[in-house]
C-alpha cells in the first residue's frame, strides 16, 4: 500500500508528468492493476465472516488510503488546470487525472455498498468524491419533493427535511463526513418509500414521516422547534387541561413504541436523540399543565394562613440552578435523585409522575438556551434587589 502511496503522490505529479507523458498510459494500467487487486481483496472479505477489529482495521485502510489520493489528486489537477488556464480543451493529462480519480472512487463506492458499518463514519469526503455525491443526490431530492407534495406533507416540513441535503448540492463549499452522507440517502430513500406506499389522507402521512424522522433520530433543531411549535398549536384545541394531559401521555406512548434507528446516531452525530427530546418536552408540558390543575385547587382548598412555601420554578429552571449552586459549592454534593427530591418538595409535584426525573436529569445537564436565559433574566432582578438593600444601608451608616 505504501508503495501505491508513493507512485501516486510523487509519480502523478504535475513536477513529474510534464516530462513524462508518453508514460500516461502505463501509469493509467498501473491504478489500474491496483484497483482490480483491492476489489479482488474486497470479494475476498465480503465472503468471509468479519471478525472485528482486524476486519474493520483493512477496510478503514483503504478508505484512508483512497480519500488522500484523492484529496492528493485534486490538487494535482487543479496545479496542472492553472498551468493550462489558456487552453479551452482538457488536455490528456486533464484527462488522465480525471480516470485515475474514477478508478479510486469506484473502490471507495463498493467500500461504501458493502463495508458501510466497518467505514470511518466523521472522515471528510474527498472534494471530488464529494462532487460526484451531489451529482447522485440531486435527482433523489428533486424526486423526494415532488413525491412528498404529492402526498400532502406540509410543505414546511418538507423544506426543513431536505434543506441540508439541498444546501450540500447547491454549495461546494459545504463538507460532509461519511456519516452524514450515509445518513442523507437513507433519510432520502425511507421519505421515498414511505410516499411510494398507497394513498392515504395527509393528515395520516404527515403522521407517517413524523415516526419515521423519530425512527430516523433526525435530530435537528429546526424538528424539534417545529414539532413543539406544532404540539402547542394542537393542545390550545382543548379547553379542558385534563384533554390536554391524556392527549400529551397519548403522544409520549407512541414516541416510546418508536423503534430507533440502528445504523447511525442520527443527523446530528453529537446531539441528543429526537426522541428522548421530545420526550422530555412532552413529559415537562404534562407536569406543568398538572401542576397549574393541582394549583387551581390547592388554592380553592387551602387558606392563605395553611399554604406552605413553594418555589415557582419550572423544572428546566430548577434542575440548572440546582447544578450552578452544585457547582458553586452551595449545594453539598449529592445525587441528581437526592437533588430532585428536594426539588419535589419545594415545587410541590407528586414524585409517582412517570418521567419527572428523567425530564429533571436531561435538563440538569443539558440547559437549553431559554432556560439560562430565563435564569439569569430573574437573576439580575435579584441582584438588583441587593444592590438595593446595599445602597439603603450604605446609606444608613454613612448618617
Amino acid at each position: 500500500m505504501k508503495t501505491f502511496n508513493d507512485f501516486v503522490t510523487v509519480q502523478l505529479s504535475p513536477e513529474t508528468l510534464v516530462n513524462n507523458t508518453d508514460n500516461l498510459p502505463a501509469y493509467l494500467s498501473r491504478v489500474q492493476e491496483e484497483k482490480l487487486r483491492i476489489t479482488g481483496q474486497l470479494l475476498e472479505l465480503s465472503a468471509t465472516p468479519c471478525e472485528g477489529q482486524p476486519h474493520a482495521a483493512v477496510i478503514q485502510e483503504w478508505q484512508a488510503m483512497c480519500v488522500n489520493l484523492l484529496e492528493a489528486l485534486h490538487r494535482f489537477r487543479f496545479s496542472h488546470r492553472a498551468t493550462m488556464a489558456a487552453s479551452a480543451e482538457p488536455d490528456k493529462t486533464d484527462v488522465f487525472y480525471g480516470a485515475v480519480e474514477e478508478m479510486l472512487q469506484a473502490v471507495l463506492v463498493g467500500l461504501e455498498q458493502h463495508f458501510r458499518d466497518c467505514l470511518l463514519p466523521d472522515l471528510p469526503l474527498p472534494l471530488s468524491y464529494a462532487a460526484r455525491a451531489r451529482q447522485q443526490l440531486k435527482p433523489r431530492v428533486n424526486e423526494a419533493e415532488r413525491e412528498l407534495k404529492k402526498c400532502g406533507l406540509d410543505t414546511d416540513l418538507l423544506a426543513l427535511l431536505l434543506e441540508p441535503v439541498k444546501q450540500f448540492i447547491d454549495d461546494a463549499d459545504v463538507r460532509l463526513c461519511f456519516r452524514e452522507l450515509t445518513y442523507y440517502r437513507e433519510m432520502l430513500s425511507q421519505l421515498l418509500t414511505a410516499a411510494s406506499f398507497e394513498p392515504v389522507p395527509a393528515e395520516q402521512f404527515n403522521l407517517q414521516v413524523h415516526y419515521l424522522l423519530v425512527h430516523l433520530n433526525f435530530n435537528s433543531v429546526e424538528y424539534f422547534l417545529y414539532c413543539t411549535s406544532r404540539l402547542r398549536k394542537w393542545l390550545k384545541q382543548f379547553s379542558n387541561m385534563q384533554d390536554r394531559i391524556n392527549t400529551l401521555t397519548w403522544c409520549i406512548k407512541e414516541i416510546k413504541t418508536i423503534p430507533p434507528f440502528p445504523r447511525s446516531k442520527g443527523f446530528r452525530a453529537t446531539g441528543f436523540p429526537i426522541k428522548d427530546q421530545l420526550n422530555a418536552w412532552l413529559e415537562e408540558e404534562r407536569i406543568f399543565i398538572r401542576t397549574v390543575m393541582e394549583t387551581m385547587t390547592y388554592k380553592t382548598e387551602v387558606s392563605p394562613e395553611e399554604e406552605k412555601m413553594r418555589a415557582f420554578l419550572t423544572i428546566p429552571q430548577a434542575a440548572l440552578m440546582a447544578r450552578v449552586y452544585m457547582e458553586e459549592g452551595i449545594i453539598r454534593s449529592a445525587s441528581i435523585q437526592q437533588i430532585f427530591s428536594t426539588v419535589a418538595d419545594m415545587l410541590q409535584l407528586k414524585k409517582m409522575d412517570a418521567g419527572m426525573e428523567d425530564v429533571f436529569r436531561l435538563k440538569f445537564f443539558n440547559p437549553s438556551l431559554a432556560t439560562v436565559m430565563t435564569c439569569k433574566s430573574w437573576l439580575n432582578r435579584v441582584l438588583d434587589r441587593l444592590n438595593d438593600y446595599e445602597d439603603q444601608m450604605r446609606a444608613y451608616i454613612d448618617n
